[in-house]
């Protein structure tokens, strides 16, 4: 542990040295895991296998057909566990008898009828096979039987297995940095698009009040303007009242002095009239006409100049007196300048509100086009302020009651049933509101919590699936999976493909063998860091086992000559690659499912859970994850799933549970949940053993 922690200091990046502790610590998992397993098996081997009466021999003698062979090989070329004898053919067993045959499960070739050394498997991959070939442990390698054995240290040697567990690993590391680095530039995109974007409304929010501005500027300089235009008027107003005061008083008097001089002189004339016929003896004194005062009538105009006639009537006509004046005349009336009325513009648009929410206000202006002139109609308001976004900022959503729980999702293996709460009244302002999957709006609880195989009848093993759905199975063959864990992998697929009901209205499946680059260069391209496309076997690893089929039968039957790529996971692309699988040619009116069976970590963490949110959102996803999961991945694998990941996550604690009936229902179970009348698993009818 000091030693690689020294080392691993010395990496300059802390993504490199956070990768490298992290598969490090998985390798150093895998073999405690290994070596248990190894450990465990040997136990139970020793136990269950009686050793020969004589040492083994993996010598295949007697050319290559293995008649002679008496090693101690019990298992077929595929993995499978071989039958005893005793319990198939007891007739050919003994002690001494010349097949080698007895009470136990070691290859032989009885006979030599056979190509070569071979045994009745205990889990043929279906009806037709009961047997399969061997080879020896060791070839041309004596075998001193199943005596107690010591476990030498082999010395410090590369060879060409650890140079592909290694290659795996710094692939891996590699991959994880480049995963990293492609993160780091997204969330560093994602920041510049939100700084651009806030860039942007900012400049807008200056734009307008910069306009807001020059607005104000201009009505401070037309007010400006004005005032000292009115305050130049007022003065001249004032000098020219001082004026029309003064020649008023001046005008008054001389009038008021001319009146009084002429009613003088006719006061002094009629006295002297007077004094003359009493000279003269005369009685009949004169009278002079008298009229009443003018009556006006209404002004031809208001302003401008114009006439107004006014007349008089006699009150007394004259006797040898003053002729009557006229009793008309006409005379020039409102000689004053016509007032002139303020008149504006048109509304300018509404100003955005000052306030997201809360009460805010908004304004709009429009300018004055004709100021008012002798005592015309003053100018009305030049601005409007309205009130706006008067919603409560940070008033979250109201949720109502819970509506009824749904029909259970599956009819074993632990389903789940749902209820969801519906919004009652929306979110104002900054106020919050949960998503509609979130548990504040979304909840679940477990149902049919039996196993599958106790709804079973007893002469049965595998429930039957007849749902119309378009299926993608992606099956993981990266290194961490192992050799023997990929044959496991293929041997539950083909049970579970073989129980599918296929057609037009059933069940429709694809099948995906997926690993991953083997070099620096394809990481790169099969990252999409391209000028020209990778091939996606040879750099990528990824190969369609069949395309969508809705013959089920031959899909599992084409699993028979599945090749083990043997390189890291690129898990990313396989979700991309069965995306774009149902995408072509997936029906329309049918749901889609994809099951990932893995065991490894993903090249690429982050492009996998883009590649997993974006399935999610046309297909449902399941994955079937082997072996012991650390909390870590647990998590992640939940948020991969789909929702509620309990029916989504099938954990297969040991690679060699996988092929077993109990596996292979629990995902057939997840496959065919009943989120409609037409998802069902039969128990009355069934395709497997």
């Amino acid at each position: 542990h000091a030693q690689t922690q020294e080392h691993l200091l010395k990496l300059q990046s802390q993504t490199a040295r956070k990768a490298a502790q992290k598969y490090l610590l998985e390798a150093f998992v895998q073999l405690e895991q290994s070596l248990s397993q190894l450990a465990e098996a040997s136990r139970k081997g020793l136990a269950a296998q009686e050793p020969l009466s004589e040492p083994c021999s993996e010598v295949m003698g007697n050319g290559t057909n293995g008649s002679t062979y008496r090693g101690c090989q019990a298992r077929t070329i595929h993995g499978n566990i071989c039958r005893d004898w005793s319990t198939v053919v007891p007739d050919m067993t003994g002690p001494d008898n010349e097949y080698g045959l007895g009470d136990h499960a070691f290859c032989r070739n009885p006979m030599g009828e056979k190509d070569t050394i071979w045994c009745f498997t205990t889990n043929p991959a279906d009806d037709n096979v009961t047997w399969e070939y061997c080879q020896p442990i060791e070839e041309n390698q004596p075998s001193s039987g199943l005596s107690k054995s010591s476990c030498t240290i082999n010395e410090c040697k590369v060879g060409e297995t650890t140079c592909v567990e290694m290659r795996d690993r710094f692939l891996a590391i590699y991959g994880s940095v480049t995963d990293k680095h492609d993160q780091l530039t997204e969330e560093i995109d994602t920041v510049r698009t939100n700084c651009l974007k806030s860039a942007e409304d900012i400049n807008s929010a200056k734009s307008i009040e910069s306009m807001k501005l020059k607005e104000a500027q201009v009505d401070l300089a037309t007010a400006t303007e004005s005032g000292v235009e009115s305050e130049q008027e007022e003065q001249q107003a004032t000098t020219f009242d001082e004026f029309l005061k003064k020649e008023y008083a001046h005008q008054m008097k001389e009038c008021c002095d001319n009146r009084n001089g002429y009613m003088s002189q006719l006061c002094g004339l009629k006295k002297i009239r007077a004094h003359l016929y009493e000279a003269s003896g005369r009685t009949d004194m004169p009278a002079d006409c008298e009229v009443s005062d003018w009556t006006d009538e209404p002004c031809s105009a208001s302003c401008e100049g114009g006439t107004q006639k006014r007349t008089r009537a006699i009150i007394a006509p004259p006797v040898n007196g003053t002729q009557c004046p006229p009793q008309e005349m006409v005379r020039t009336c409102n000689v004053h300048r016509c007032p002139i009325d303020c008149r504006v513009g048109t509304w300018s648009e509404w100003t955005a509100c000052s306030a997201g929410c809360g009460g805010g206000v908004r304004t709009r202006l429009r300018h004055v086009t004709v100021q008012p002139f002798f005592d015309g109609k003053p100018c009305p308001e030049e601005s409007e302020e309205q009130q706006c976004n008067i919603q409560a900022c940070g008033r979250d959503c109201e949720i109502g009651d819970w509506e009824e729980w749904s029909r259970c999702s599956k009819v074993c293996h632990t389903g789940h049933r749902a209820r969801r709460a519906a919004v009652i009244v929306e979110a104002l302002g900054q106020g919050t509101c949960p998503e509609p999957d979130a548990e504040e709006r979304l909840g679940f609880e477990e149902c049919n919590t039996a196993s599958c195989m106790s709804i079973l009848p007893s002469h049965r093993s595998f429930l039957e699936c007849h749902s119309k759905l378009d299926l993608v199975l992606a099956l993981d063959g990266g290194a961490s999976v192992t050799r023997g864990g990929f044959i496991n992998t293929l041997k539950m697929t083909m049970s579970l493909v073989a129980n599918l009901k296929g057609g037009h209205d059933a069940m429709e499946v694809a099948i995906l063998v997926f690993g991953g680059p083997k070099t620096e260069t394809d990481v790169e391209e099969c990252a999409g860091h391209f000028t020209t496309p990778p091939d996606f076997w040879t750099d990528c690893g990824m190969r369609w086992v069949t395309h969508i089929t809705r013959n089920t039968m031959r899909a599992a039957h084409s699993l028979r000559w599945v090749r083990y790529p043997e390189s890291p996971s690129l898990t990313s692309m396989a979700l991309a690659e069965a995306k774009s699988e149902l995408e072509s040619a997936g029906r329309t009116d049918a749901n889609s499912v994809v099951v990932v069976v893995t065991a490894g970590q993903p090249m690429f963490e982050h492009m996998t859970a883009k590649a997993a949110q974006d399935l999610k959102a046309s297909a449902r996803l399941i994955w079937v994850p082997i072996g012991p999961i650390d909390p870590g991945t647990d998590e992640v694998l939940k948020t991969w799933a789909s929702k509620p990941w309990q029916d989504n996550i099938v954990k297969v604690e040991d690679v060699n549970l996988l092929p077993t009936p109990a596996t292979v229902n629990a995902v057939l179970a997840s496959i065919a949940q009943k989120r409609s009348e037409s998802a069902a698993c039969a128990t009355s009818s069934f395709a497997g053993v």
